[in-house]
Formats: C-alpha cells, structure tokens, sequence
C-alpha cells in the first residue's frame, strides 16, 4: 500500500534552541519546528525561552512541543505556551491524553526488530517511530517487516538518525507522512547548522 509519494512528504526539524534557529526556520519554512522540554537533553528550553522563541517563528510553521513522560504541571504550563501539538515519549497514559486539550503524537522506539504496542485515542493522531534512546541521533534497523508493520500506523513520523544522505531512503522504504530530524542538520557545538537544514530540505522535497 502506498502511503505518500516522496514530494508530499513533511518535514519537521526538532530541538530549536536559538533565535538563530528560529532565522533558519523561518528562512528554510519546514512543515513543523520540534521545541524539547527534557531537562537531560542539551535542547531543553526554559517555558520563557519557549516563548520567546515562539513569538518569532513564521505562523506558517506548525510549532511541536516534545517532552519526555510529562507530569501534570509540564503538560499545563506546555498547553499555555498554545502549541498545537505535543509529541510525548517515554510513559503516555490516559491521564495525559484527558489533560492535553489538543493533538497527540506518540513516539514509539524501536529496539528490535517489532514495532512495539501503541495506544488508540482520538487525540493521538501521529506516532513517531524513533530509535531506542530518544534524542541520540541513532537510528534503529531499517528492515522491509517493520516497514510493512509501521503502514498500518495512521500516520507516520519517521525519526531516529535521519539526515540529507539517508533520508531518501527512508521515505522510499517507509513512506512516511513527515521525516523528523535533530541531529542530522545541528553544529558541533550547539544550534542549527544552516546548510544541513537546506541539503535535509531539499532532499526531502526535490529526492536529491
């Protein structure tokens, strides 16, 4: 079943941290712009930062808050910012779902060769298959099974070690909905590198 042809495939870039970033973005219009609220990662932002970051974005970029097993006061202070979407790893439980007043993504990491179980709620209206540790920029096993079991997700978000040298077969493989990158198009140091975000972009739209 073909699930998406390679040029209607989405981007989201994740972990924008500056306000260089945000010039990137905005400059490079991807479909959606990835915010960490994850106090072990080196792209967590401050609810203030968010904000900030927030009021500069191009209002034609759909902005994504990602948190890791968020408490009851992350997922209220992450629902005043105004995102339209939070994409949650680690636990999800009913409780969230109820408390999260918009749409859902489920992150699902892969460690094996299975697709592991997801939860069915009509918040949740994407999952994001990603590598075992989120955040590494490590992918996991790209194999025809799991390509196969992942179209049975109604819709897809693929992540995990994604950049402008394997992206393309990544969508070939899993026809994903959107391709999500963090590592693949950083600097060494902090930031987003500019010219990988443009190669990401343009292989995604163009199959360079």
């Amino acid at each position: 079943m073909m699930r998406t042809s390679m040029n209607r495939t989405k981007i989201k870039i994740c972990g924008i941290k500056t306000q260089q970033d945000i010039v990137i973005m905005n400059r490079t219009k991807p479909d959606y712009a990835g915010f960490v609220f994850f106090e072990k990662s080196k792209r967590h932002l401050t609810y203030d930062q968010a904000a900030d970051l927030l009021a500069n974005l191009d209002h034609g970029i759909t902005p994504v808050a990602v948190c890791v097993s968020p408490d009851s006061a992350r997922i209220e202070a992450i629902a005043r910012l105004g995102f339209p979407i939070i994409q949650i790893h680690g636990n999800l439980t009913n409780e969230m779902i109820e408390q999260w007043p918009n749409q859902i993504w489920q992150a699902v990491n892969v460690e094996g060769e299975d697709l592991p179980e997801i939860m069915s709620h009509p918040k949740i209206v994407g999952y994001v298959v990603d590598g075992a540790k989120y955040g590494s920029g490590q992918s996991f096993a790209w194999s025809k099974e799991l390509a196969k079991a992942c179209v049975s997700l109604p819709h897809l978000i693929l992540a995990g070690g994604l950049n402008a040298e394997n992206v393309c077969e990544g969508i070939q493989l899993f026809q994903p909905d959107i391709v999500d990158v963090s590592s693949g198009v950083e600097l060494p140091e902090m930031g987003k590198d500019a010219a990988k975000v443009e190669a990401f972009i343009r292989a995604v739209r163009e199959g360079a």
